[in-house]
């Protein structure tokens, strides 16, 4: 059986390797639970996870910061990731209008 802590960890490290912070709700749902050999672990609640990520072993390893779990150090990724989400939103509702006016033309 894999330590909770050792899954936090593992799963907000691989994250980070694509620049992808995570929120404590994401950690928890995409919670790496395999040891790599098939062996699972037990599946956490929410709250065990959020207990983990209080604990002394991940908090000399990782941050927080406006909802968002990462790699200590790399604080700009949360910046970067809002920005995305705003950027996004934006995209949508623009393409939205555009989809609105092409369906109103004839064919």
């Amino acid at each position: 059986m894999i330590p909770l802590h050792r899954m936090i960890l593992e799963t907000v490290v691989y994250y980070d390797v694509f620049d992808y912070p995570l929120t404590e709700f994401e950690v928890w749902q995409l919670l790496i639970a395999s040891d790599g050999d098939g062996e699972m672990s037990a599946a956490p609640s929410l709250r065990e996870v959020g207990e983990t990520l209080d604990g002394s072993f991940l908090s000399k390893r990782l941050s927080r910061s406006h909802g968002f779990v990462f790699v200590r150090g790399r604080e700009r990724l949360v910046f970067d990731r809002i920005q995305k989400g705003k950027r996004a939103d934006r995209d949508i509702r623009r393409a939205k209008r555009v989809a609105r006016v092409f369906s109103a033309l004839p064919l």
